[in-house]
């Protein structure tokens, strides 16, 4: 008769064993919240501050915007609760190339897009969490 070594394999599992699968199985569940929360499930409003003007755009409804600029139109999108620049008129296009995030500056064209997650965006108006003290 043949010995199938897999048929005691629980047997041999020490407790350290246990411990370390729960870490493992702990850390993924920690890192996957972390990293990918559900940015969809709450509300939220897209605040755009451009050539004085302001304007608001939900966040939950995925499209492109534009808006004028001091040096003309800067086209945006909105899509899974992030921002980009698709395209605007200024020189060094670096705007476009900061891709999807919380906050996007065009400088040369004073355009600032950001996330304000919530329902009340008033209320995050002082909220520092979001930029650094470069771009404040």
């Amino acid at each position: 008769m043949v010995k199938m070594p897999w048929r005691n394999s629980f047997s041999d599992l020490k407790i350290l064993d246990f411990a370390f699968a729960a870490l493992v199985l702990s850390s993924g569940i920690f890192l996957s919240v972390r990293f990918f929360p559900s940015s969809l499930s709450s509300s939220g409003t897209v605040l755009v501050n451009a050539a004085e003007n302001e304007y608001e755009f939900a966040l939950l409804e995925d499209g492109l915007h534009e808006v004028d600029g001091k040096l003309g139109k800067t086209v945006f999108e909105v899509r899974n609760g992030k921002v980009r620049v698709l395209d605007s008129p200024c020189p060094n296009k670096t705007c476009v190339a900061q891709g999807f995030s919380n906050a996007v500056v065009c400088l040369p064209n004073k355009v600032s897009i950001r996330v304000v997650e919530g329902k009340n965006p008033e209320s995050h108006e002082s909220s520092s969490e979001e930029f650094d003290a470069i771009s404040r």
